[in-house]
């Protein structure tokens, strides 16, 4: 092996551990995602029932929600990156003592989605669309 080699290996390796990445402008670390994840976990939704309601609809109540039942009221932004016919899916759901985050993991396997959490969002896809 070259000697720059095992350096170029070693910034691979601390780059990686730390997470830091010089690739894109929408790039961030765990730190700056851990409040939204947070959210997610702390948010605790009593009861959503939903009867044929488009997926558009329900991204709207789940971040007005989000906003109400936050104690700083700022709650989570969630927006999806779909298309009009699939914001126009529809969702038929009913479930008690749910947190935000494992509600939003049922609509989206409900409607056949995807979410990834951003720096300032929850994102809500297309699973044919890489979701960028």
């Amino acid at each position: 092996m070259k000697p720059g080699f095992l350096s170029v290996i070693g910034l691979i390796v601390l780059s990686a551990l730390l997470n830091v990445t010089a690739i894109g402008a929408d790039s961030y670390t765990p730190a700056q995602s851990r409040e939204i994840e947070q959210k997610l976990k702390n948010i605790k939704l009593k009861r959503i029932e939903f009867e044929e309601v488009k997926i558009a609809t329900v991204i709207k109540y789940l971040r007005a929600r989000s906003k109400s039942l936050d104690p700083e009221g700022a709650g989570v932004n969630i927006f999806s990156k779909l298309s009009k016919k699939e914001n126009n899916l529809r969702v038929t759901m009913v479930v008690d003592n749910v947190t935000l985050g494992d509600a939003i993991r049922y609509i989206c396997r409900a409607a056949n989605l995807k979410y990834r959490i951003d720096k300032h969002a929850v994102v809500i896809y297309s699973p044919e669309k890489s979701g960028k």
